[in-house]
This record gives C-alpha cells, sequence and structure tokens, in this order.
C-alpha cells in the first residue's frame, strides 16, 4: 500500500511539472501566434494604407496633367465660308416674253434658267437682278422701250432655286405706280419665303 502512494506521488511529482512546462509552452504559442497575426494584420493595412496613397496621388497627378492639357489646349480655328451666287440682268425683250406662252394659253418661264438651274441651287444665297417689272398680264406683256414680265417669271425664278430678287432698276417705274404695286402683291401673296429689294409701297422702311 505503502508503495502505490509513493508511486502516486513520484508521478504527481513528474506530471505537475509537465503540465506547468505544458501550460507555460501553450500560453508562449499562443502570445506568439496572436503577435505574429496581428503584425500580419498591421502589414496588410501597410499595404492597403500605402495602396491607397498611391491611387491618390495618381489621380491627382492625372488631373493635374488634364488640367495642363485643358489650359494649353491650342484653339481650333474654324474656318466659315458663304457660297453667293447672282445672275442678272433678267431681260424680258420681246421673243424672250413670248417664249414663255404655251400651246394651252399658259406660261412658264422654267427653260430660262434650265442649264443653269443645279448651279443655282447649289449656292447658300442665289441672288437675281430683275430689270423687269412683274406687273402681270392684266397691264400688257411688252418689250423695249417699256417693259412688263409676267408674274410667271417670278414662279420660274423660284423653281431655280433664288433667294433674293432685285428690282431696283431703271425699268422699274416702266409700268408706273401700278406695275410697282402689282409686283409686290404677287411676291407677298404667291412667295412670302423670298425676299425683294429695290421697290416699296410706301416711305417707312
Amino acid at each position: 500500500m505503502y508503495e502505490i502512494k509513493k508511486r502516486k506521488t513520484n508521478y504527481i511529482k513528474i506530471l505537475i511539472p509537465a503540465l506547468i512546462i505544458l501550460f507555460l509552452a501553450g500560453i508562449f504559442l499562443f502570445t506568439r501566434i496572436n503577435r505574429e497575426n496581428k503584425k500580419t494584420h498591421e502589414t496588410l493595412e501597410n499595404k492597403e494604407t500605402l495602396s491607397q496613397i498611391t491611387q491618390l496621388q495618381e489621380t491627382e497627378e492625372s488631373t493635374q496633367n488634364q488640367e495642363t492639357e485643358t489650359q494649353y489646349e491650342e484653339p481650333v480655328q474654324q474656318i466659315q465660308s458663304v457660297n453667293i451666287k447672282m445672275v442678272g440682268d433678267v431681260l424680258l425683250h420681246t421673243p424672250v416674253s413670248d417664249s414663255g406662252k404655251m400651246d394651252d394659253g399658259t406660261y412658264n418661264y422654267d427653260h430660262l434658267f434650265a442649264n443653269v438651274k443645279s448651279d443655282i441651287e447649289s449656292a447658300y444665297i442665289a441672288i437675281a437682278n430683275q430689270e423687269v417689272i412683274l406687273g402681270g398680264r392684266d397691264l400688257g406683256l411688252s418689250g423695249n422701250p417699256a417693259f412688263n414680265g409676267a408674274f410667271e417669271v417670278g414662279d420660274s425664278l423660284v423653281n431655280s432655286g433664288f433667294d433674293v430678287i432685285l428690282h431696283a432698276t431703271n425699268h422699274a417705274l416702266d409700268k408706273g405706280k401700278q406695275g410697282i404695286i402689282n409686283c409686290i402683291n404677287y411676291w407677298r401673296t404667291n412667295h412670302p419665303e423670298i425676299s425683294f429689294l429695290g421697290i416699296n409701297d410706301s416711305s417707312e422702311m
């Protein structure tokens, strides 16, 4: 019995120090592992912070470069041009005036401008100097020296692509005041989109 107790005592003497050593070793290992994890975490945080700082610096540099390029960018010069074409004089001598009479009794003068229509239409602004007043057939069509043209001449001018009609000529008053009024009324009624210059129905501008 005594031998058994003595043997247990010896086991306890050996076991307790061993347990203490294992406990201390466990504490040491736990502390070391915890410290390593903390260092690793701090290293990752430092790397992430460094990466963010680097990205921020790169963004700032890119922004500064863009601002510098924008600041010193040379302005682009834009060259603008307007193509203007002018035809004249549209002078209606009797053979020219009579050429517009069709077999059915109507009048059409498109043939006068057929060969140059594409050139007229290609202009940004096309101008015609209408030398003869267009007083209409009611006043009688006539040639030199006191001219008067049919309204259909104006229709053909528009069909050919003219935008502006000039009437300030030495033949504007060939049919007197009525010729002027008839011509103005024709343009305003039939082609209000056309600008006609040089004749007026009043002194007011």
